[in-house]
């Protein structure tokens, strides 16, 4: 029947008067409270005193008490099937109770007394369904596997206990409901990728597999706790197939090295079909299609790596690698200057150094790169490439007070304090008022340059020098 017609027929059965006497409905609410707590000891008192009560009243010809409560039939089966699908308000049964709750060993034993794996209640949900909503694995695993479950069997509006699955975020439940799937996909994946049918077959699985995607992208919403989330707002991203995107990158990245380079650009799209939040895929696909000439795509792939992880350098590397294929030499410097700040923060100095060399061929005007650099190479201890660095970026720009700042740093390394303190003077002579933080640390280092001049002048007169603080 559609889904209206069953719903009235529940309806109507559950709101016909109540021909049972007081015992009888204490015991069905016995029952149901057992299977509710999970008493799995009570649960099968009572249904063992049905079954002997069935016994006694089919072999009795007089009307009796259970021939009221129950229909009649010629055998204990029969009483025990109507107590096992004795419905609530709601329409739900015994069974669908105890998976939504979670309760195992009571859902085993009722599916052993026979009870109803394929049963609906009201709104067409099944005993699968329930475990489903109350987010019960185990159970879901022995409907499926013992009770034969269907699992691919819609409520009235459609929906499939792995729709539900999604849509509630029971993630461990996906997995499982997908299992045979992935499974499919892998053998196909394992077997001889040089076959054109089996790579058909791979696509064909891949894009079952992103159709779940789809379903997943309409229908999972985040829902905070305690309340309902709004109609209206914006879903949650999926839950990528990380385990199949993963087989994929493996396949590119084995065509990479080898020199397949377009076979890898497929298994990296294929790949991002499956798992597109992966910023590496984009990274490896982005280093593929540069080694194809393609630069163009290679730089998008690129900025879509950066844009999902901005904190990973191998997205800037890519970039600035496939604009200097474009030949647009100033934006990859700038972005080699990028690279350089960052493993400068990173305390990875040699690595800054090789980007701030490279930006420095790309674009040899900018005095920020040398200044840069020269700090770069005072953490190296290579004060005489500091110094240069510093040099060359006072003689770019002789009016940015930081070139005086880096050419006095190196200038003290190197014991040079005279040159130093001169080096200070014309920095704190060009740094503006307003930029306090550039002239208090001029002034500082000024002060220690003044210090040490002072100590070499004694040191060379013979005089012992004072101690620090005078």
């Amino acid at each position: 029947p559609n889904g209206d017609t069953h719903h009235q027929e529940l309806r109507e059965s559950l709101g016909k008067p109540d021909a049972e006497d007081a015992d009888a409905r204490k015991a069905i609410r016995k029952l149901r409270g057992a299977v509710r707590a999970g008493n799995l000891a009570d649960v099968k008192q009572c249904l063992d005193s049905y079954c002997s009560s069935s016994l006694s009243s089919s072999s009795s010809s007089s009307s009796s008490v259970h021939e009221q409560a129950l229909p009649s039939n010629p055998s204990a089966a029969g009483g025990l099937h109507a107590v096992l699908e004795r419905r609530s308000s709601s329409g739900t049964t015994m069974l669908m109770t105890a998976a939504f709750r979670g309760h195992y060993n009571v859902a085993k034993h009722l599916l052993a007394r026979r009870a109803d794996a394929e049963a609906r209640d009201c709104a067409g949900c099944t005993p699968l369904m329930h475990a489903v909503k109350g987010g019960r694995l185990l159970v879901v695993v022995h409907l499926v596997q013992a009770a034969g479950a269907d699992v691919d069997r819609g409520d009235f509006s459609g929906r499939t206990a792995l729709d539900l699955a999604i849509e509630m975020r029971r993630e461990k439940i996906v997995g499982y409901l997908l299992g045979p799937r992935l499974e499919l996909m892998y053998a196909a994946l394992n077997r001889d990728l040089g076959e054109v049918a089996m790579l058909h077959r791979q696509i064909f699985e891949v894009q079952f597999g992103r159709k779940v995607l789809d379903i997943a992208a309409r229908t999972w919403k985040p829902i905070p706790r305690g309340r309902r989330r709004p109609s209206g707002a914006a879903p949650s991203s999926p839950p990528p197939l990380a385990a199949a995107a993963a087989r994929l990158k493996k396949l590119g990245t084995a065509e990479f090295i080898s020199g397949g380079f377009a076979k890898a650009v497929e298994w990296f799209s294929k790949a991002i079909d499956v798992g597109g939040g992966d910023a590496t895929l984009f990274a490896n696909r982005s280093a593929a299609r540069l080694r194809l000439g393609h630069s163009r795509l290679a730089l998008a792939d690129a900025d879509k790596c950066i844009g999902l992880k901005p904190s990973w350098a191998k997205g800037y590397y890519r970039r600035a690698r496939a604009l200097e294929k474009l030949n647009r030499q100033e934006e990859a410097a700038a972005v080699h200057k990028k690279l350089g700040e960052m493993e400068f923060q990173a305390r990875r100095f040699a690595k800054a150094d090789t980007h701030y060399s490279r930006a420095i061929a790309l674009d040899a005007k900018d005095a920020t790169l040398y200044a840069n650099r020269s700090a770069v190479r005072l953490r190296q201890a290579d004060f005489e490439g500091a110094l240069a660095d510093a040099e060359a970026c006072v003689r770019l720009r002789p009016c940015w007070p930081k070139g005086f700042y880096r050419k006095g740093n190196a200038l003290v390394k190197l014991e040079r304090h005279c040159e130093a303190v001169e080096a200070y003077e014309a920095g704190l002579k060009l740094a503006p008022p307003e930029d306090e933080q550039a002239v208090k640390r001029l002034r500082r280092a000024l002060l220690d340059a003044r210090r040490h001049q002072r100590q070499q002048e004694e040191q060379e007169q013979g005089q012992p020098p004072p101690p620090d603080g005078d």
